[in-house]
């Protein structure tokens, strides 16, 4: 007597499914089986890395685009950054990062600032860190897809994809000699190829990418303003698994010393920068976030941070004084101490001033800042647990950070 199979035969069509995984490579099988929660890197703001899910998704693609100096160069070095301070700290297997990982900056403008990257946090001597500066985008192309085959390679930035000069026009004879749509067909097929290999080596790159005006015969500037475009063609906006958006809002300017006239002069020293979040493939997109940019500093996290706090009711903000007063206990500070000995509630006056004392006690900036994190972390968990507020288009949210800046207990203006 024939005993009876333990385990039932495939089909034909599961054979061919089984045969095509082990020859190609490739996964098949169900959702479950194939997606899980995508690992991903903080950009160095809380706001910014809420607009996007958590932070600038690995083994994908991105794009940021804007007008010149909107800060989209310090937002990809923050996420340079803070991928070097993993790998420092010996890697990550939570989110496959190695402590033998590389780092690679492809800068076509030739024009990066060490000095300033480094006053970010980069640390240019360490081997995980390197720069690379093609004279064409083949070279670029075809270096960074060979690199990202290794597995090694866990984040590349290309600055920028206005300066990636094919070959054709690098050597061209003639300044200006006609050829039309070159690059961009270049770049479509940079990306084609590079999709599936940076799924597979969960490496991520970020192309930093300009806005121009459209050349139009259009009519008078009543009529509104230009239409603009980004350089490269369609390729980036098909391939960018993230498309962020970069937007100045406002100046802020500061006092500082002419050395030569020894005169008091204002001169910018931070700008709001309104990031919107165009296209996401690993979480919702159009979140918008506004975060202020510190010249020489980067991206601020103090700022977004007091927004969270003020918000959550854990900060009271009433004519320009911030109140800490239900902080005491849980985050205390060396300046707390003289004011309590006079008032009941301690106070800081203005945003000079609490810009200021986070300087001078950083232990207590970045107690604030965890604080904060923690906030935004459980608002988001709470989010994505009531599909109504993600499906209802017609709610309406306050994105500027100053008017939660300028809440107050009364009632009148309420950040939602």
């Amino acid at each position: 007597m024939v005993a009876a199979r333990s385990t039932k035969a495939l089909s034909p069509l599961q054979e061919l499914l089984a045969r095509a995984e082990k020859k190609y490579d490739i996964n098949i099988g169900t959702m479950a089986s194939i997606t899980s929660d995508v690992a991903r890197i903080s950009t160095g703001n809380l706001a910014i890395d809420a607009a996007l899910g958590g932070g600038f998704p690995l083994g994908r693609s991105g794009e940021f685009y804007g007008p010149p100096s909107s800060g989209k160069t310090t937002l990809a070095t923050q996420c340079l950054i803070n991928t070097q301070r993993i790998i420092k700290l010996g890697g990550s297997p939570e989110l496959g990062i190695k402590e033998d990982d590389v780092l690679i900056y492809a800068d076509y403008e030739q024009t990066m600032d060490i000095e300033y990257c480094v006053k970010l946090g980069l640390d240019p001597e360490h081997p995980s860190f390197q720069i690379f500066q093609p004279d064409t985008l083949e070279q670029g192309a075809d270096f960074l897809t060979a690199a990202f085959r290794t597995g090694e390679l866990r984040l590349a930035v290309v600055d920028s994809v206005a300066s990636m000069v094919p070959s054709a026009q690098a050597e061209a004879d003639t300044v200006g000699k006609a050829l039309v749509a070159v690059a961009p067909r270049l770049l479509k097929t940079f990306g084609q190829n590079l999709n599936p290999i940076l799924r597979q080596s969960q490496g991520s790159i970020i192309f930093i990418n300009h806005e121009t005006e459209v050349m139009s015969m259009g009519g008078p500037a009543s009529y509104g303003p230009p239409p603009t475009t980004t350089p490269g063609g369609k390729a980036m906006k098909f391939f960018a698994s993230v498309r962020l958006q970069f937007r100045p809002v406002k100046t802020h300017k500061g006092p500082i010393t002419n050395p030569v006239t020894k005169q008091v002069q204002e001169i910018p020293i931070a700008t709001d920068v309104r990031v919107k979040v165009i296209k996401n493939k690993t979480a919702p997109p159009n979140r918008v976030a506004e975060a202020r940019v510190r010249y020489g500093r980067g991206f601020d996290n103090l700022h977004t941070a007091m927004a969270a706090l003020i918000a959550d009711k854990r900060v009271t903000h009433t004519s320009g004084r911030f109140y800490f007063d239900k902080l005491i206990d849980q985050i205390p500070a060396p300046w707390m101490a003289v004011e309590a000995k006079t008032t009941a509630r301690p106070y800081i006056f203005g945003e000079k001033a609490l810009f200021k004392a986070a300087d001078q006690h950083p232990e207590w900036r970045e107690a604030l800042i965890s604080l904060a994190s923690e906030i935004v972390t459980r608002n988001m968990e709470q989010i994505k647990g009531s599909p109504d507020l993600e499906e209802d288009d017609d709610v309406e949210i306050e994105d500027d950070l100053d008017a939660l800046l300028a809440a107050d207990d009364s009632g009148k203006r309420r950040p939602i």
